[in-house]
């Protein structure tokens, strides 16, 4: 970050693997703030529908699945699907690894509707 400035791409990179990092090791609240930075990153250096922008999208919307925020993580994971989609089509292989996220937590809202904990 020194060398290259707060705001470059490589920083954005960086940041959003060691959020992968932390989410691995269920500490979501570590990895949130720094998906966050490096969404903001990519959104002012590559514009808000790009590839890069959809990557941190996907896994800030995995991370908040994982904290059982299933709502706020359709939100994210639904705009990383469609701008995967746009840019990349639909059989490309981040799309479809896009939409297999956005399912599952879309399975886990309806099962959490139809079988409400005790």
């Amino acid at each position: 970050e020194k060398a290259l400035g707060p705001d470059h791409p490589d920083v954005a990179e960086s940041l959003n693997n060691i959020a992968e990092v932390f989410r691995a090791q269920g500490k979501y609240d570590e990895a949130k703030p720094l998906y966050e930075r490096s969404l903001k990153i990519r959104e002012n250096v590559f514009g808000p529908d790009n590839p890069d922008v959809a990557e941190t999208l996907r896994n800030l919307g995995a991370s908040l699945s994982g904290q059982g925020r299933h709502e706020e993580a359709l939100k994210y994971s639904k705009r990383a699907l469609e701008i995967y989609a746009r840019r990349l089509g639909s059989e490309h292989p981040q799309t479809q690894a896009a939409c297999r996220a956005q399912l599952a937590i879309v399975f886990t809202l309806l099962r959490e509707v139809a079988l409400p904990s005790s």
